[in-house]
């Protein structure tokens, strides 16, 4: 620790005195470049200054360092303090018996050495300190069985500062008006424990959509999908809509839904139905929104490309009379394409400027070995009975510029995700069930796993006319790691632009809206997982996430822990990671 200020006699106090002020100023803040100059110059010269710098320095670094593992003290560091204090008491008081010859008749106080008594309470202060909450008082108790309270200062977590990375989410009220809401995270928590101010947003805007199962907003953030289910004022529709100039400035959002004033009575005239028995009124579209595809059932995702110049994803007809198909929109077209005509082909995600998908052969409910049984379906169940196939699904990069598609090399790889940089995938390695009773498609035997890539991204997968060499071989390295252990239902992978983090979402058994996720870091270098760092490990999150460079996003689900929804945040730089959210609210989604 630094030794107290000597006095110099033979040196020159106010250089020295000059010295000591300027580099404990430096420690709060820059100093001037004539100060720093000076200040360098001399330390270089005076052997005793430098040597007092360096252990305040030293000391320094130790204090901080305090801030990650405070010292914790022993259980009976009070007990043994307490005694030593009665020893000392009853040492002082042994032949004065309180009164003393010459002294008034009055009992005379037992009185501890100044130096004792000052060192206990500085032990119990230290103590109570570091075991009681940082705000607010600490009482702890005094030699004279008297409590002290001593105040705490106010010291607030240390935040880490990250690179600026936006986050959007919407709020929904219950009149069908979102309010979208954009916020730059450039500050988190170390620690999800350290109780920071929750995140601020400073930009806002208000739409009103109908009831939306997925909202994906584009690369430049100037258009908002809205991806509607069969219910709703617009059902079976994805819309694009313009999203408004946000609000700059702090936003108000409302934590619950708005209540309307009550209307004034009015007579219902005769011979028409009361208001509450009335169909509800559609919600109006947006101006400038226009749907590019309408009685569908989106399947899967949907998501841009990175350029923001193709949108995918995969829909069959609203009324289940078919399987989907892949649909791509080149953002000038009035609809988009279905690209596909097989009704078995689920969109995966996007590889630079080509989709990753996966197909599966008709599923056949007949006797194995009957006409109706499809190739690459293995019937499972007692002869003649409605059989439920486990099918084997195929992978494929299809390019949307050119229709051209190329199969990867290996079989049961069901919706691949491959990492910007080229080097790792994820994917399904298994079969897939389909059949009477099931609700859509369900995962069969098999794992989620990482994998490496094959093809460079340099070298376009391809395949030439009939009879033509064959262009380079696409697939996974053969070399999985499993994900998850136990049973998967469904599941979302999704890398950051870097390739060097994972995000792993996978849904509850009993509810595919929700489920846990994890944060997967991953080493290129070794191509393998960085067991060493776990940012997250098991956190409970609703169904879309959103990963960007240097941050994970997601909505916490209600009621968990007796909770509201919030939005949480996971950023890092380098391989520091913290937390932020914010405050807690009903209708909350991410924006993917």
């Amino acid at each position: 620790m630094t030794l107290p200020f000597r006095r110099r006699h033979h040196d020159d106090e106010n250089a020295h005195d000059r010295a000591r002020a300027l580099w404990s100023t430096a420690m709060l803040e820059p100093l001037d470049d004539a100060d720093a100059v000076w200040l360098q110059s001399h330390l270089d010269g005076c052997a005793e200054c430098r040597v007092e710098h360096e252990a305040y320095l030293a000391d320094r670094q130790l204090l901080r360092a305090l801030r990650a593992q405070q010292p914790e003290p022993p259980r009976d560091l009070w007990a043994r303090t307490s005694a030593a204090i009665e020893r000392e008491a009853r040492r002082h008081a042994r032949g004065q018996n309180g009164l003393q010859l010459g002294d008034r008749l009055m009992p005379r106080q037992v009185r501890l050495p100044l130096g004792v008594l000052s060192g206990v309470l500085v032990v119990l202060v230290v103590v109570a300190t570091s075991l009681a909450p940082r705000n607010g008082p600490i009482a702890v108790e005094s030699p004279g069985n008297s409590a002290v309270a001593v105040t705490s200062p106010e010291v607030g977590p240390s935040p880490l500062a990250v690179n600026p990375a936006p986050v959007a989410w919407v709020q929904t009220a219950s009149d069908g008006t979102i309010s979208v809401i954009t916020a730059d995270v450039d500050e988190v928590c170390p620690s999800d424990k350290s109780g920071c101010a929750p995140l601020q947003h400073s930009a806002g805007s208000s739409l009103t959509l109908g009831a939306a199962e997925a909202l994906v907003g584009s690369p430049s953030s100037d258009q908002l999908v809205v991806v509607s289910g069969s219910q709703g004022s617009h059902p079976g529709s994805v819309i694009v809509v313009p999203v408004p100039t946000p609000q700059v400035g702090p936003t108000t959002v409302p934590t619950t839904p708005p209540t309307t004033a009550p209307a004034t009575p009015e007579t219902t005239p005769p011979g028409t139905s009361p208001p509450g028995s009335q169909a509800p009124t559609p919600v109006p579209t947006p101006k400038g929104a226009h749907s590019i595809v309408d009685d569908v059932q989106v399947v899967g995702e949907t998501r841009y490309s990175a350029d923001g110049k193709w949108l995918a994803f995969s829909a069959q007809p609203l009324d289940g009379s078919t399987g989907p198909d892949l649909y791509v929109w080149n953002g000038t077209d009035e609809r988009a394409t279905a690209v596909t005509t097989d009704h078995a082909t689920y969109f995966s995600s996007w590889l630079g400027d080509t989709i990753l998908a996966s197909r599966l052969a008709k599923a056949a409910h007949g006797p194995a070995g009957s006409a109706e049984a499809s190739p690459g379906a293995v019937p499972t169940g007692a002869a003649g009975s409605p059989l439920i196939r486990a099918l084997h699904p195929i992978s494929f990069v299809f390019d949307p510029a050119t229709s051209v598609s190329t199969d990867l090399a290996t079989q049961d790889i069901w919706l691949p995700t491959v990492d910007p940089t080229g080097r790792f995938m994820t994917y399904w390695s298994g079969t897939v069930l389909d059949g009477p009773g099931k609700r859509g498609l369900e995962l069969g035997r098999g794992h989620l796993v990482l994998d490496g890539w094959l093809a460079p991204l340099g070298a376009a997968p391809s395949i030439g006319p009939a009879g033509s060499a064959p262009g380079p071989i696409v697939g996974p390295a053969g070399t999985p790691v499993e994900l998850v252990t136990g049973p998967v239902t469904a599941f979302d992978t999704q890398f950051d632009p870097t390739g060097t983090r994972l995000a792993v979402w996978v849904a509850d058994a009993g509810d595919a809206t929700i489920g846990t996720l994890r944060l997967v870091v991953l080493d290129p270098a070794l191509g393998a997982i960085n067991e060493r760092l776990t940012p997250l490990q098991s956190e409970r999150a609703l169904k879309g996430v959103s990963m960007d460079e240097g941050r994970l996003a997601w909505v916490s689900p209600p009621g968990e822990n007796g909770n509201q929804s919030s939005v949480r945040v996971l950023a890092w730089l380098n391989d520091d990671f913290g937390q932020i959210q914010t405050v807690p609210g009903e209708q909350l989604a991410i924006i993917r």
